[in-house]
């Protein structure tokens, strides 16, 4: 953060919406009612049709509906407990509490990587590529 300003960190955040956006309207969508339209025919109203369609399965498959219910709770904590109340936490009981925050956030973003790297080698039905 003392090399660039932070206004730069709003910045880069944008740039990646911006690329999300940018390959979320390249997906491809195979849905059987746009399959014969070209994708200057598309709507927005397809889209929507698709999440509506979408929703209705989910809604009648309790594993996959446990699943996203599940995973919305766990990112909803891991965020607000690790992000927020971490920082808060170690900003009130250390006198360097952001120096700490930004050297354990580092330290968990970089075993993250080395995990999901090392995952494939240990459960041998998946390989790097996948």
């Amino acid at each position: 953060m003392n090399t660039v300003e932070v206004i730069h960190f709003f910045t880069f955040d944008a740039i990646t919406y911006v690329v999300s956006v940018i390959l979320i309207y390249r997906i491809q969508l195979a849905d059987k009612r746009l399959v014969n339209k070209s994708l200057s025919q598309r709507t927005m109203r397809d889209v929507f049709v698709s999440i509506r369609g979408f929703s209705i399965w989910v809604s009648k498959q309790t594993t996959i509906r446990t699943l996203f219910e599940v995973t919305v709770i766990m990112v909803f904590f891991n965020t607000w407990v690790w992000e927020v109340g971490l920082l808060l936490q170690l900003i009130e009981t250390t006198s360097s509490g952001e120096e700490w925050y930004s050297i354990l956030l580092g330290w968990y973003g970089a075993i993250v990587i080395v995990v999901n790297l090392l995952i494939p080698f240990f459960w041998k039905e998946l390989s790097m590529k996948m």
